[in-house]
């Protein structure tokens, strides 16, 4: 909280379109990542899930739960700044070179932790889907097996039924000899 105080105008402006950027990358990888599930993100679930995206990066402790995994209902997203209050935004006094480098240190540390938290979720929703995967594999598997003992035991059926088709044919012949001797 108040750290945007801390932003002149094009930094706020440049993190907005970034925040933007992001959201709309992860909602995208949602509605995929449903697709190739087998179902279907619509477009309310998909407002949902932009908005609980700009409130886990909006906020902190929204962040973390969802980090987690631990939302059991969507975030709404903070109402946040407008572009026109980013634009009217005074530009900050230049700031000591030092204090810059740090500053830019711990901006790039913020960003590689959140792309490796964003990649790490990546992994864990490839894994998820591998997962399901090898469970639809087992189980075509599992229904190929029983359709083959099912084939197997059609045939058999098949081979006693003419068995016993040869073998009534042999008797009516034998009945017929009997009935008619030449």
């Amino acid at each position: 909280p108040g750290a945007h105080r801390d932003l002149d105008g094009g930094q706020l402006r440049e993190l907005s379109a970034r925040q933007r950027q992001i959201t709309a990358a992860l909602a995208r990888q949602a509605r995929e990542l449903a697709e190739r599930a087998g179902g279907h993100l619509g477009d309310d679930a998909q407002r949902e899930v932009t908005e609980t995206l700009h409130a886990a990066l909006a906020d902190e402790e929204a962040g973390r739960a969802w980090a987690a995994g631990r939302l059991s209902r969507p975030l709404a997203a903070p109402v946040g700044f407008t572009e026109e209050a980013v634009a009217a935004a005074p530009p900050r006094r230049a700031a000591k070179p030092q204090a810059k480098a740090k500053t830019k240190a711990r901006e790039e540390a913020r960003k590689a932790e959140r792309e490796l938290k964003a990649r790490e979720e990546e992994h864990r929703a490839a894994q998820d889907e591998a997962e399901r995967a090898e469970e639809r594999r087992r189980q075509v598997e599992r229904e190929v097996a029983e359709l083959r003992e099912r084939l197997r035991q059609a045939k058999e059926e098949q081979r006693a039924a003419r068995d016993r088709l040869r073998r009534a044919d042999r008797a009516l012949g034998q009945a017929r000899n009997r009935a008619n001797p030449t």
